[in-house]
């Protein structure tokens, strides 16, 4: 949240509109509330829906509530002094009256699949969802159980649902209704919180916004990379390599997100893209050809972001250089003079030769990667999983240069003896990692309950997690009209050695793709999507969010299923 001060125009309202201080006090006295501080403002909500990204006039009240017995009378004034607003020609704005020292962003922790309130929750989750579809409709995002707490020491594992920002109801009586069916169960003395949020899951790529990679730049493709389609900005994560066996024909490829690969919609393509999400893409589909998308490395946003870093910095450079060129060149020194200018500039010299050598090889991005051959439609598994996977097969490895096939090799990745015994509490984990120069899969397993988790992603680089221990509900589109929500595994980063910490990312918008690494180093799932908590904590302007992760396995049997054709049998395998 930021917070700005008004511009002149709003400012001109204000003034004109004459309101006091002791207009607002007595106002608010007369419901009981003692203000401490007021104050007009822009305030603006980067990443929240619905125009948060806009600055929006707003009036600060701080109090103290510890005054305030009671609370009911907060809206009652809240109301008033919209009506005293909108009076004065001010009904933009907004009013905010909070204790300062009281503000809550919960952050949301893992729970255990044995704790005694998950335990609950398992046995009822199914009336409380009937119950949370016929109060909220299409208005609820997601439901689970999360430890909630503004730090992890402070968590309680509670009952969590989350809704469509402005979603207008009783949730006085939603609450009631939830507390009725846990009461039911529960044992004596056992308290389950409900709690309502603001939230929704995203399984969209990352914006029009490039990210800068030059000093990750490859001359053969890593996981989690950047790839983006031909002719479009946004950009997601390359998971990993894999042979796609088909009719005695091994492809060569790799795992992404169908959603990565998937065209942006535009004039003249809503038909087949409807075609897309009904039936995906198979190996001999009639529309392949047409519906084939080519695949990219760098994004082109990416791509031409960091073009732009990187001639910055030659410029800047190249200046350095010219000025201590000059100053040797003045004092005289001999070649033999190695003083500290004349190391300086030597030093200088070979650091742009090596950003320039850098340049032309930028040149050259972004690389054609491989074209689609396989991807999911809008549809589930049997066991109520999203299915959003896409395999692209890579150009010909032989007559390409640098090679599109790189099997599951990654720069700094963590060691697996190390991820063992995990400390990682931020996105910044890089530092506190002892690193293999090249980390290569094991093998391939799937995703469980409690279990400790990494991926590397285009977006938020190396982060870790623990699955949450109770699956989540999500209302889902409605693939081919058959089912209105999925249950999905959640991986949260769990800081362990900070009990005092916050939640912190998993995961991000062109994080999608990446491959979930377990701590035996074996691929267990594909990252699909993110939750959001939209009064949660930020980082980096953006709510933190965690992973939505489908199980390896499942997307095997997925795409062995959509290949196989009679007797001929498809199958996915790990390139090693």
């Amino acid at each position: 949240m930021e917070r700005m001060k008004l511009d002149q125009e709003t400012l001109a309202r204000l003034k004109a509109a004459n309101i006091g201080d002791h207009e607002i006090t007595s106002l608010l006295e007369a419901h009981g509330i003692q203000a401490t501080h007021i104050l007009p403002l822009l305030q603006c909500k980067y990443g929240y829906p619905c125009g948060g990204d806009q600055p929006k006039p707003v009036l600060i009240i701080d109090v103290d509530a510890t005054s305030i017995p009671d609370k009911q009378e907060w809206s009652a004034a809240r109301r008033d002094l919209w009506d005293l607003l909108a009076s004065k020609n001010l009904g933009d704005f907004d009013v905010e009256i909070y204790d300062p020292h009281r503000r809550y962003n919960p952050s949301l922790f893992p729970v255990k699949s044995d704790a005694p309130n998950a335990l609950l929750y398992q046995k009822i989750r199914q009336e409380i969802l009937q119950i949370v579809q016929q109060e909220l409709g299409s208005s609820w995002t997601s439901m689970s159980m999360y430890g909630v707490g503004r730090t992890s020491d402070k968590a309680t594992d509670s009952a969590v649902v989350m809704v469509e920002p402005t979603t207008v109801h009783d949730w006085l009586s939603l609450t009631a209704k939830i507390g009725r069916v846990i009461e039911e169960q529960r044992a004596s003395g056992q308290i389950v919180p409900i709690e309502i949020f603001p939230g929704a899951w995203s399984n969209r790529k990352s914006g029009k916004e490039g990210k800068v990679f030059w000093t990750s730049l490859s001359d053969s493709q890593r996981v989690s990379c950047s790839i983006g389609l031909k002719g479009e900005a946004e950009s997601g994560s390359l998971g990993g390599f894999f042979f796609l066996k088909f009719n005695n024909i091994r492809y060569k490829g790799f795992l992404t997100c169908a959603h990565v690969v998937r065209p942006t919609p535009r004039p003249g393509l809503e038909n087949d893209l409807k075609e897309l999400d009904l039936y995906g893409l198979r190996i001999y589909s009639k529309n392949a050809e047409r519906a084939r998308t080519d695949i990219v490395y760098f994004s082109e946003a990416d791509a031409e972001a960091t073009k732009k870093v990187l001639d910055i910095e030659i410029k800047i450079e190249a200046k350095k250089v010219a000025r201590f060129e000059e100053e040797v060149s003045e004092r005289g020194y001999i070649e033999k003079d190695m003083s500290s200018e004349k190391w300086q500039l030597v030093n200088l010299q070979a650091y742009l030769k090596a950003r320039q050598a850098l340049q032309k090889r930028m040149e050259k991005l972004p690389y054609l990667f491989g074209q689609t051959l396989v991807l999911s439609g809008r549809e589930m598994s049997q066991q109520r999983k999203i299915l959003d996977y896409a395999f692209v097969r890579c150009k010909d490895p032989q007559k390409t240069k640098p090679p599109f096939f790189n099997p599951q090799y990654g720069h700094n990745q963590p060691t697996v003896d190390r991820v063992k015994t995990p400390r990682f509490y931020s996105d910044s984990t890089e530092a506190y990692v002892p690193h293999m120069k090249n980390f290569k899969l094991r093998g391939m397993s799937t995703i469980a309950k409690d279990c400790w988790y990494f991926k590397k992603g285009r977006t938020t680089g190396l982060t870790t997690g623990i699955c949450n221990g109770v699956e989540t509900y999500l209302r889902s589109f409605k693939p081919r009209c058959l089912l209105e929500y999925s249950e999905e595994f959640v991986i949260l980063n769990s800081p362990r050695d900070r009990p005092d910490a916050k939640q912190a990312n998993f995961a991000q918008e062109g994080d999608s793709g990446s491959l979930v690494i377990d701590d035996e180093g074996c691929a267990a799932g594909l990252l699909i999507a993110k939750i959001i908590n939209w009064c949660g904590p930020t980082n980096c302007e953006r709510y933190v969010g965690a992973g939505i992760v489908t199980p390896i396995d499942t997307i095997q049997q997925a795409i062995s299923d959509r290949i196989s054709q009679g007797s001929v049998h498809g199958s996915l395998e790990l390139a090693t």
